[in-house]
């Protein structure tokens, strides 16, 4: 197993002073030390580059087509159709294993990981349909929406290597 050490003080201050300018850059404080990170820094600390949708957990855009009701169905397994769908044991295994991908390495922070939210399924669906999801931008909202309702704070090590 990987093991990259973190400082949990310090991922505390990062994110108790996060917040997302009006321009997108994801700004903090640290020890009085001013943070900004604008999108051609995330090629620099995460290797990834500031382009695609910026989707966000409330922002299905309309012009991609999603049907929850249709990506979900195309997900689940066959015995599991007529049923009231509610967790991951009920996807087919490859999109099981994808959404355990997902849920444990890109979206980070939930406490409740077999449970399938409309999230999970709308980017479970936006991968699987080839649609260029700009990461840092959602990176950057997750760590809010994790911020504002008191989840696990993610990617401590994303975190650490911007601050070092």
């Amino acid at each position: 197993m990987l093991q990259v050490m973190y400082f949990e003080d310090l991922i505390k201050l990062f994110y108790s002073n996060l917040k997302i300018t009006g321009v997108g850059n994801l700004c903090t404080e640290v020890r009085e030390k001013k943070i900004k990170i604008t999108p051609p820094d995330w090629l620099t600390f995460a290797h990834l580059k500031y382009q695609g949708q910026k989707l966000t957990s409330s922002n299905f855009p309309e012009e991609l087509n999603y049907d929850h009701d249709k990506a979900l169905t195309s997900m689940i397994r066959l015995q599991m159709h007529d049923q009231n769908i509610r967790n991951g044991r009920s996807l087919n295994i490859n999109d099981r294993l994808f959404h355990y991908i997902f849920v444990h390495i890109l979206s980070l922070g939930a406490n409740n990981f077999a449970q399938l939210l409309h999230e999970d399924i709308f980017m479970l669906w936006a991968i699987k349909n080839n649609v260029l999801i700009n990461w840092p931008h959602y990176i950057m909202y997750h760590m809010i929406k994790c911020l504002d309702n008191n989840m696990l704070l993610p990617y401590n090590i994303l975190i650490t290597r911007i601050m070092a």
